[in-house]
């Protein structure tokens, strides 16, 4: 992983959204409200429009089996 402090190599190959916890929220999704898997971020653009709120940014943020359950061995339930 690299800090703040080290240059990226190639940045015009990454986008890069950093987050003040203050200022901004991070959140992560999986399912819809009715506890659907979403698949894309299509889906979820549409889930947080109809709640009235904005995405601002969002990326895939794991590792899938071919049923779309998170990877067994990275995921943990809180």
């Amino acid at each position: 992983m690299l800090s703040r402090k080290e240059k990226i190599k190639n940045e015009d190959q990454f986008v890069i959204y950093q987050v003040s916890p203050d200022k901004g929220n991070v959140k992560l999704y999986w399912k819809n409200n009715d506890h659907t898997i979403l698949r894309s971020i299509v889906r979820l653009k549409k889930q947080v429009e109809a709640r009235n709120e904005t995405l601002l940014f969002a990326m895939n943020g794991g590792t899938f089996e071919p049923d779309n359950s998170p990877e067994r061995s990275l995921y943990r339930k809180l």
